[in-house]
């Protein structure tokens, strides 16, 4: 009986503040109540888990084609933040997304995308401010944006042709913010847009690595459309792959070699809630590579001079949302790559004329590959090692699955390595693999949240590895 009266309420209570949507949308044309509008709203709709329920209202009376034309006559950045972040989380609905493409939102994001390049940090390692300015952080929420809205529509008879073009258009003109914003602390472009070497102390952030995630999503999502990628941007990728390449070769190779030195990679929090997640414990369980590095970077002063200012080198909850941010970036920087390589490997089956081993895309050498496989296997193991005895939480068995996509998307690479290059795996490395594997499996036997995720990294570990 209690639970039938306590569902009654929440019905009742999501009913009433549905209710306030259309005076919120009305103040939403109002630029001095636009941010206090979309923030109420923004709570409406989240409570209201039922997409269904709100969008008609929304669709009934948003001023879409207001809002998205106020993007684009200046003003206050923080109030654009705020219009691009609603925007964003409305692209993720397919209703929502029309909603924008039919009030040109694809057109406004390019007139608002003029942030200048001396803003950039140079990278989600090589940043340079003590906080993300506004600016940066409108135009990081558009390429999001612009990525979601491909993604609900780019499939869709009816819009798939505008989609398309319009977002072409957009990333020929942020070209080279773009590579900017993949910059590793020890490879940069020039105004030119040619890669050059440099050194940079480490420091990111949660903001900036979020930036790095949206960009690299963004890319994901316009190869994943081959017409696209094959007939319009293919000569442009190689920039790309080969920026993407670098910076998963910095993660893999910090993340074995800094732990093993003791040495962290800065990433003092930067904002109020982050200051008060770095005094709450850790909870995952992760003790090495990233994880270790976070938190011994977590707890130094913003652009030290040196690598001392060290108060302590426990986890912290803060810490480990950093490092699960490397390793987000981490993983969507090999699917990049492996979208390509699979769409390589498609046409030189199909026996296409321009697919040739010597047209095959960029991949990272061997020794990358390994050193991200070593590293998730471990965390994974510390991460399931530490829930023994009792079932992984969300977020221990999100983090986990994660890490063994990588090991499977990094598996997956080297398989094609084996198979263009023609060579086949040291049995040195084979062995080593093969003891870290079999100890992974043990820990994590009896988790049914990683079933599904162990499934397919089995798989294409027989592949690469047939004694295994």
């Amino acid at each position: 009986m209690s639970a039938k009266v306590e569902l009654t309420g929440e019905a009742d209570f999501g009913a009433e503040t549905l209710s306030f949507l259309p005076m919120l949308c009305g103040m939403v044309e109002n630029k001095d109540y636009r941010c206090l509008a979309l923030a109420a709203m923004n709570m409406v709709i989240r409570f209201c888990l039922v997409p269904s329920t709100w969008i008609p209202i929304l669709q009934a009376h948003f001023p879409t084609k207001s809002l998205v034309s106020s993007m684009a006559l200046g003003g206050d950045d923080n109030t654009r933040a705020t219009v691009m972040s609603f925007c964003l989380y409305l692209s993720c609905f397919k209703s929502g997304a029309e909603m924008l493409f039919t009030a040109g939102f694809l057109h406004s994001i390019s007139l608002v995308s003029h942030r200048g390049e001396e803003d950039y940090g140079g990278g989600p390692f090589s940043i340079s401010m003590t906080e993300t300015s506004s600016q940066q952080a409108v135009w990081a929420l558009g390429v999001a944006a612009v990525a979601s809205l491909l993604r609900a529509l780019g499939d869709n008879d009816a819009y798939r042709g505008t989609v398309l073009d319009s977002t072409i258009s957009y990333f020929k003109a942020e070209r080279h913010k773009i590579l900017l914003a993949l910059c590793s602390p020890n490879v940069c472009v020039d105004s030119e847009g040619r890669k050059v070497a440099r050194y940079h102390r480490a420091q990111t952030s949660s903001s900036a690595l979020q930036e790095a995630q949206y960009v690299t999503a963004f890319l994901c999502e316009i190869i994943r459309h081959p017409i696209a990628a094959v007939y319009t941007v293919r000569d442009e990728l190689v920039d790309f792959r080969e920026m993407a390449v670098h910076l998963l070769a910095y993660v893999a190779r910090e993340g074995l070699v800094r732990s093993a030195t003791g040495e962290g990679v800065s990433c003092p929090p930067l904002q109020r809630q982050e200051t008060v997640a770095l005094a709450k414990a850790a909870t995952l369980g992760g003790t090495s590579a990233w994880f270790l590095l976070t938190a011994r970077g977590s707890h130094r002063k913003p652009h030290s001079a040196t690598g001392n200012e060290l108060d302590s080198t426990s986890g912290s909850e803060y810490s480990e949302s950093i490092a699960i941010q490397v390793y987000r970036l981490a993983n969507l920087l090999l699917r990049f790559l492996v979208i390509q390589a699979r769409q390589a490997l498609q046409d030189m089956e199909e026996g296409r004329s321009s697919a040739t081993k010597g047209r095959f895309p960029e991949l990272p050498a061997p020794e990358i590959l390994h050193a991200l496989q070593d590293q998730v296997m471990l965390v994974a193991s510390e991460i399931a090692t530490s829930k023994a005895g009792s079932s992984l939480s969300k977020e221990a068995g999100d983090t986990c699955c994660m890490l063994l996509s990588i090991l499977e998307k990094s598996l997956y690479l080297e398989a094609c390595i084996f198979r263009v290059c023609g060579v086949t795996p040291v049995s040195l490395r084979a062995d080593d693999f093969a003891r870290d594997f079999k100890a992974l499996l043990r820990v994590t036997a009896g988790h049914a949240s990683l079933e599904l995720s162990l499934a397919g990294v089995r798989e294409i570990a027989s592949t690469v590895y047939p004694g295994l």
